[in-house]
């Protein structure tokens, strides 16, 4: 009797696990991301549409020309392509045009379209294709750049050494300026105090012609210019507002990856405008462009990344508040 029962359970068992390994194996595969044109780390830097996403129907990067209506085809394949219209900046008549995605490949750690080609309909047919460059406000040329912070062939992008809570973050995009656990509030005075509250005692304070102070962190690398506004006496170095920074240790870094130490190339590939003495008073790379709050619509520099010779050698952040 007991060998009966043994040998039930025993073709029980048998049978529940040829059931297990069926279900196994006809469960389907766990679906990859679908392939996004660019990354959304690009568009947040360039204020753009539809870069970062999946089949956009619009797409700019921050600035004219804007593509319209996109109706995309073979998405998925290592070249896609969308027909549309072109919104050109002033008083010209929108023309069709059409796109092409391709260069699949690794885009600040995703797959994507890394790279895109842009053609026109004339009246005597359809132009060359041009390469988009993202960095160029959104103009054609014949090179053309991707539309990624940081690209790679094959695995991830190899992370920048970060400390607990990202505390040493440069944000690429942000609405208000900030590095670290600081954040700027435009017009508010007692910056200083509030750098203090965020990096502790200084390291040293310098007051300087004209109401202003430098304040320095050696062991983080910060030196941070505040000045004090109006006519009213003021103490700069305890209650100044915030103006700029210069940040040189190793480990402040932005989104994609850009710290002093970074090559030339690299960072050159991920800047939004090349500065001059003349133009950012530093040789070097904007990475990040914003409006200051009584410029309008115009756009200065906000991140530098500072090059004078072959490496990065520091970061600049200015303030976007009126001087």
């Amino acid at each position: 009797m007991r060998e009966r029962r043994r040998r039930r359970v025993s073709r029980l068992g048998w049978a529940l696990a040829l059931i297990a390994a069926d279900m196994t194996a006809a469960s389907p595969p766990a679906l990859a991301k679908p392939l996004t044109l660019g990354s959304a780390a690009l568009r947040a830097q360039l204020h753009g549409t539809g870069i970062g996403t999946v089949r956009p129907r619009v797409f700019n990067a921050g600035g004219f020309p804007i593509y319209r209506g996109l109706r995309w085809s073979a998405w998925g394949a290592p070249a896609a392509t969308a027909l549309g219209i072109n919104v050109p900046d002033g008083p010209y008549p929108a023309r069709r045009v059409q796109l092409r995605a391709h260069d699949i490949g690794l885009c600040d750690r995703a797959q994507a379209y890394r790279r895109l080609k842009t053609r026109t309909r004339t009246g005597t047919g359809w132009s060359a294709w041009q390469m988009f460059d993202p960095r160029g406000a959104g103009t054609t040329g014949t090179s053309g750049g991707t539309l990624c912070l940081a690209t790679g062939r094959t695995g991830s992008v190899a992370p920048v050494a970060r400390s607990r809570s990202d505390d040493f973050l440069v944000p690429i995009g942000a609405r208000d300026t900030g590095f670290g656990p600081f954040k700027e509030i435009p017009f508010v005075e007692d910056t200083a105090q509030r750098l203090r509250r965020r990096f502790g005692a200084a390291t040293s304070s310098t007051a300087t012609p004209g109401s202003s102070c430098t304040l320095r962190w050696s062991h983080l690398g910060i030196t941070a210019t505040v000045t004090g506004y109006g006519t009213r006496p003021l103490d700069a170095c305890r209650h100044g507002t915030f103006v700029s920074a210069r940040l040189t240790d190793g480990r402040w870094h932005t989104p994609g990856g850009i710290h002093p130490g970074t090559s030339r190339a690299v960072a050159a590939r991920q800047s939004l405008l090349t500065c001059t003495r003349a133009t950012c008073t530093v040789m070097g790379y904007a990475l990040d462009l914003a409006g200051s709050e009584c410029s309008g619509t115009s756009l200065f520099p906000r991140v530098i990344a500072e090059v004078p010779t072959g490496r990065v050698t520091a970061l600049r952040i200015d303030s976007h508040s009126c001087d």
